[in-house]
C-alpha cells in the first residue's frame, strides 16, 4: 500500500506504488517491508527505504535497483508516472 494511502489520500500512481512491491517480491523473493504487527510494516512502508535489490542479489542490474527505487518512492511524484512508463523501464532493466 503506498504511503499516500496509508494516509488517507490515495490517487492514480497509489498502484504504480503497489506494482512495484509486486515486482519488489518478484525479483527478490521477499517484500519490501516486513514486520508484525501489521502497524510496523505500515510505518516502515512510509518512514523506511526497503531493503537495497543489489544488496540482497548482487547480480542484478543497476538499472533493476534503479527502476524498483523510482517505483516504490515515498512521494507520488517521484514516481513512474504512467503504467506505461514502468513497464518501458521494467523491460529495460531487465534486458540489461
Amino acid at each position: 500500500m503506498a504511503p499516500e494511502h496509508i494516509k488517507g489520500s490515495p490517487e492514480r500512481r497509489s498502484d504504480l506504488f503497489s506494482l512495484g512491491v509486486i515486482l519488489y517480491q518478484m525479483l527478490l523473493g521477499r517484500l519490501p517491508f516486513d514486520g508484525l504487527p501489521q502497524e510496523t510494516i505500515l510505518m516502515k512502508n512510509m518512514m523506511e527505504w526497503p531493503p537495497a535489490p543489489r544488496k540482497l542479489r548482487p547480480e542484478l542490474p543497476q538499472a533493476v535497483e534503479d527502476m524498483l527505487g523510482r517505483a516504490l518512492a515515498k512521494q507520488p511524484e517521484q514516481r513512474y508516472q504512467t503504467a506505461e512508463e514502468l513497464l518501458a523501464a521494467f523491460k529495460n532493466a531487465i534486458v540489461h
